[in-house]
């Protein structure tokens, strides 16, 4: 063996073609159906050399594509194409939940004009953004890029004749009259410490309007003055009139009739609430009335022919109970409409002349 064949030359170039795989290798000697020995490996440790055709295709296909020609892994064609700053061909495909591939939508690039390079920084990044229709951070990217001062937002102050204003009128009428928002006003307002307005109900009270607060509801005395309740309430507290209570005590006459009628019936006939009978029922110990029977056909048949007072003091009930039960069985109140006999109606003459 001579100097050349073993010398560090010839074991770089040795170690350069152990590098290579059996397609490289017949590509670089010019031979076909070279194959490497039964059972021998390549060298670990060694790096591939990237040949200068190999660098030329880095970039012009997608990396795993790439990868696949050249037999080089995935990460060490995506890491050249990253050391040489080349923007990446073609776009991955992931499939879908049914399996069909789908594209990866590319995101449209809106590039920008002169005419709107030129609203930059003459107002706030906001405005801007939205009379340009693009995002707050790439009207600020774009202005910071081309050297432009942002505009900081300048705040109305308020004069002394607008601040005496304020309380004199409703916060949406007096935010109209500045030229201001509603929450602008609202703030100063309170920061000021002036209570909001006060718009009264047109009409001044009278004597007989005022003599009503206290003796009914809120609710009933708006109503039968046409005014707001809130209206009513300020008023009422105003003149320091102590509101009306539902609630009022029991009298003996009102607890001997407990347990005489149904509850229900018992609450609008001595207006007290059913609830409030009830308790009041239970604190004294006194049973309630048995469950409504039902209807014989005896019953039934008397509905229409007598008075409904009648029948319910034949039958034991309620006479709202025998009116409904009429009602809901269609048939009408008979005994008054029924016609008297001509010997009725001149009997009736006869005793009062």
């Amino acid at each position: 063996m001579s100097k050349l064949e073993s010398g560090p030359l010839a074991q770089r170039a040795a170690r350069h073609l152990n590098g290579k795989f059996d397609r490289q290798l017949a590509r670089v000697l010019g031979k076909r159906g070279l194959t490497a020995k039964p059972g021998a490996r390549p060298p670990r440790g060694v790096l591939k050399r990237w040949e200068k055709w190999e660098i030329d295709l880095v970039g012009t296909q997608p990396d795993r594509e790439l990868s696949r020609r050249l037999e080089r892994t995935f990460f060490a064609v995506k890491g050249m194409r990253a050391r040489l700053k080349r923007p990446m061909a073609g776009f991955f495909k992931r499939r879908t939940r049914r399996g069909a591939p789908r594209a990866r939508a590319r995101r449209k690039v809106r590039f920008w004009t002169a005419a709107e390079d030129a609203l930059l920084g003459t107002a706030p990044d906001r405005v801007v953004a939205r009379r340009l229709r693009r995002s707050v951070a790439s009207v600020a990217r774009r202005r910071n890029g081309l050297g432009f001062a942002p505009v900081e937002r300048q705040l109305k102050g308020w004069s002394p004749a607008e601040d005496a204003l304020v309380g004199t009128l409703p916060d949406k009428e007096l935010a109209a009259r500045l030229g201001r928002s509603r929450a602008a006003v609202r703030g100063h307002r309170c920061l000021m410490g002036v209570a909001p307005f006060w718009q009264p109900a047109p009409g001044a009270w009278t004597a007989a309007e005022d003599a009503l607060l206290g003796k009914f509801t809120d609710r009933q005395v708006a109503q039968r003055l046409g005014r707001a309740r809130r209206v009513v309430a300020y008023r009422r507290c105003k003149l320091g009139i102590r509101p009306l209570t539902l609630w009022r005590p029991w009298t003996a006459r009102e607890i001997a009739l407990l347990g005489t009628a149904r509850d229900a019936e018992l609450a609008r006939k001595i207006r007290h609430p059913l609830n409030s009978i009830a308790d009041k029922r239970l604190q004294l110990g006194i049973p309630a009335l048995p469950p409504l029977r039902r209807w014989t056909p005896a019953e039934l048949a008397l509905l229409g022919r007598l008075p409904d007072s009648e029948v319910a003091r034949r039958t034991g009930r309620e006479p709202s109970y025998v009116r409904r039960k009429r009602r809901l069985s269609g048939i009408p109140y008979l005994a008054r409409l029924r016609p008297r006999s001509p010997a009725q109606s001149g009997r009736k003459l006869s005793e009062k002349a």
